[in-house]
């Protein structure tokens, strides 16, 4: 015979599902690309984004996705320098932070090895079997500590006179 229906069992059930219950938080700012041109995208908002981040754009007309180096960290835009095929990413379109700065993968794999920005092998020669990454940068990049940057940075090269 079946269990009865009673508060104690839909109680015990409840706390057994909810014991067993995993969630994963994945924080991503989401905006729009507000204007395009020259492999140049300038993105309304995304105020968490970090210089030298790399940041994911969707086409709305194929669905691509294409990512993009942030670069111009100004007060309500975010300038990024976009790779791969920029010509698919149009006005409107949605640019996603990834959390990541930049990085390429580091490793004797890499020798005599022909690569894309991103840091993908374009030479037919199959994958890189590099055993870490490397952003080659300089530490922190948020907003605020872009203005302690040193000069050699490329995020404080712009804001250098």
């Amino acid at each position: 015979m079946s269990e009865a229906i009673s508060a104690e069992n839909i109680e015990r059930v409840l706390e057994q599902r909810l014991f067993e219950l995993t969630a994963t938080v994945d924080t991503q700012e989401v905006s729009h690309v507000a204007e395009v041109g020259d492999g140049i995208a300038h993105v309304v908002g995304l105020k968490s984004a970090m210089a030298g981040e790399l940041l994911e754009f969707t086409s709305g007309i194929t669905g691509k996705t294409v990512y993009g180096l942030a670069q111009n960290l100004d007060r309500d835009e975010v300038g990024a320098v976009l790779f791969g095929d920029v010509d698919t990413i149009k006005e409107g379109d949605p640019c996603r932070t990834t959390g990541r700065v930049m990085d390429i993968p580091v490793g004797r794999g890499m020798l005599g090895r022909v690569v894309n920005p991103l840091g993908q092998p374009i030479d037919g020669k199959g994958s890189i079997g590099a055993t870490s990454r490397s952003s080659g940068g300089c530490g922190s990049r948020s907003r605020r500590a872009c203005s302690r940057l040193t000069p050699w940075c490329p995020s404080a090269v712009a804001s250098v006179s």
